[in-house]
């Protein structure tokens, strides 16, 4: 199981917004074909569905009504669905550059530091500012999440959570310390905002204000309050290429 095996399986566009959909959300719903055979026609959802699950790249996580909900099993399984992510924006925008060691020494400062600025700063302007317009037509709070963890899975410093789920609701993205590193100083709880450049100034201060007592109540859940050396940021993407935090 990598990252080529699973690019070969994802040639659809609707299977590739599947694959968006389980790391963005962190699930899916759906049946398993019992009867499942490769000989079967890809015209369904259901099928790329049921083939990521006989190869191991889904598990059950519980019954839901009368489907089932599906999750990525294990961290091993993650890396190799994000490192498919690195690749697909490379492919789709030749322009973004990621110079590898600038950017795990931005997550390392994230980790032992506490600063947010260096690893935001450089996806800005390294990656989201050079993006192609066929991603930029899907540019919104989901894609900015799935894209932010696609490169924070370039270090093992983290287990990072997308829709880590607390009393008070689901947090965008929760950066857990990898137990094999218990010198990491610094675990995140990271609130994610979207605008596009033409919104007024008086609604993204709206938006401000709805991500603030959203990180306010999430901070105070339960869930996180004997965790140690907990910080939190929200962050508000505007347009491309601009960002506050």
């Amino acid at each position: 199981m990598d990252v080529n095996r699973l690019c070969h399986l994802i040639q659809k566009e609707s299977n590739r917004n599947t694959v968006i959909q389980i790391l963005t959300e962190g699930s899916i719903v759906s049946n398993i074909l019992v009867n499942f055979s490769t000989e079967l026609q890809d015209n369904e959802e259901s099928y790329f569905i049921s083939l990521l699950f006989y190869m191991g790249f889904l598990t059950i996580k519980e019954a839901y009504l009368d489907e089932l909900r599906l999750i990525v099993p294990n961290f091993s399984i993650q890396t190799v669905y994000w490192g498919y992510m690195r690749q697909l924006v490379k492919e789709s925008s030749p322009d973004t550059t990621v110079e590898e060691k600038m950017l795990k020494e931005a997550i390392n400062t994230l980790a032992m530091k506490g600063d947010i600025h260096c690893f935001i700063d450089y996806v800005s302007k390294n990656i989201f500012s050079k993006l192609s317009d066929y991603d930029l037509q899907h540019f919104n709070e989901k894609y900015i999440k799935m894209m932010l963890l696609a490169y924070l899975f370039l270090k093992s410093v983290y287990i990072p959570i997308s829709e880590y789920e607390v009393d008070s609701g689901r947090i965008d993205i929760f950066l857990q310390r990898n137990p094999k590193f218990p010198e990491i100083k610094y675990e995140w709880v990271l609130e994610l905002k979207y605008c596009k450049m033409s919104t007024k100034k008086s609604e993204i201060a709206a938006k401000r204000r709805e991500g603030l007592e959203q990180w306010n109540n999430y901070i105070q859940s339960h869930h996180l309050k004997n965790r140690p050396n907990l910080k939190s940021a929200l962050i508000i993407f505007i347009g491309k290429n601009k960002y506050k935090s």
